[in-house]
């Protein structure tokens, strides 16, 4: 078989077409009721997350306009981050799109036809290239993706493979009154990241070290209902992230990481999901402050990025990994599911 690496790969940063979570609590008139609105600015000011992590403003302007947001306007959402990223990542390493074998999409927005088909239609990618489409698969989707990736390429010789993960912050706001619903609203933001593997070493960063590990504990209820989509009693559709969540999935985390015995490893990045989670992952491992720090430094920067949040702990430790060093990328999310990869720095 053969070995996988990571050449590249890159997060999407905010610009200026983006708004502060702080510049959305004050907007005039308010996109929520006064007392959701209130709820969001408490909820905000707790959860440790810096003023100005991003929320796209072509988002934001469309609900405010109209907050029943359609289809085409998750679409543009997608479109306009995804394709940033391609591109950038296309020309960065003298690609073509053409010269793409495998796309794996990840993203909570699932319409027809595909977010994998977008990507192909955007830049004419050749016929024969293999593409999946992973949707609803939460906060552990791109370390899925990633599996797929490497299990191709273990298996195909001399080929390249793109993991894209975008989620829709205008396909997942939720615009009621429910509490247990507006908690999303104030933790996820704007973001994306986009992954070139291959199974040349040439020109790459990280290798792949072992398979991905994965666990489902989808068969307790508390686990399947910890983050759970639902309705209103108005019929308005939210995510109902449980206020207890942290107390909920901590077991079945450390069940999870029991089953990575004495694998070495150097740096960790965590899924930036919220401090709680991370200080409580930080016990079960009995990690050192430092070791902890790049997962906080990134949920307090940008908030919870869904799938890709993972990636942007990553950015902040791979500047100071040495060569043969192990980072281990630890993500969860609703199902509940689990992913571990274990990647060594290379280059």
């Amino acid at each position: 078989m053969n070995s996988v690496y990571l050449n590249d790969f890159l997060v999407y940063k905010r610009k200026d077409d983006s708004y502060g979570f702080s510049e959305i609590l004050k907007l005039d008139p308010p996109l929520l009721s006064p007392s959701a609105m209130s709820f969001l600015d408490k909820t905000f000011q707790a959860s440790g997350i810096e003023e100005e992590a991003p929320l796209l403003k072509l988002v934001i302007d469309k609900i405010r306009k109209n907050p029943n947001t359609t289809i085409e306007d998750a679409r543009e959402e997608v479109s306009y981050i995804a394709f940033q990223l391609i591109e950038t990542i296309l020309k960065k390493n003298n690609l073509l799109a053409t010269d793409i074998d495998l796309l794996v999409t990840c993203s909570a927005f699932s319409p027809i036809p595909s977010v994998s088909s977008l990507i192909v239609n955007q830049f004419k990618m050749k016929e024969d290239i293999i593409t999946y489409s992973l949707g609803s698969m939460g906060c552990s989707s791109s370390l899925i993706g990633m599996e797929i990736a490497q299990n191709y390429l273990k298996l195909n010789s001399n080929k390249k493979a793109l993991v894209l993960n975008v989620d829709s912050c205008c396909n997942l706001w939720y615009m009621g009154k429910d509490f247990n619903l507006l908690l999303a609203n104030a933790l996820f933001k704007t973001g994306g990241m986009v992954a070139l593997l291959s199974d040349s070493r040439c020109n790459a960063q990280f290798e792949f070290e072992g398979d991905i590990i994965r666990s489902h504990f989808g068969a307790s209820d508390a686990a399947y209902r910890s983050i759970y989509q639902r309705n209103d009693k108005q019929g308005v559709t939210g995510i109902d992230i449980n206020f207890n969540l942290t107390n909920i999935v901590a077991p079945f985390i450390k069940k999870h990481c029991e089953k990575i015995g004495d694998r070495p490893w150097q740096s960790i990045a965590i899924h930036a999901g919220g401090l709680s989670i991370i200080q409580e992952v930080s016990q079960l491992l009995s990690l050192t402050a430092e070791q902890s720090s790049f997962s906080m430094q990134s949920f307090q920067k940008y908030g919870n990025m869904s799938g890709a949040s993972v990636w942007y702990t990553f950015d902040l430790i791979k500047e100071g990994m040495n060569q043969n060093n192990i980072v281990w990328l630890l993500a969860f999310g609703s199902g509940f599911k689990i992913c571990s990869l274990f990647l060594k720095r290379v280059g």
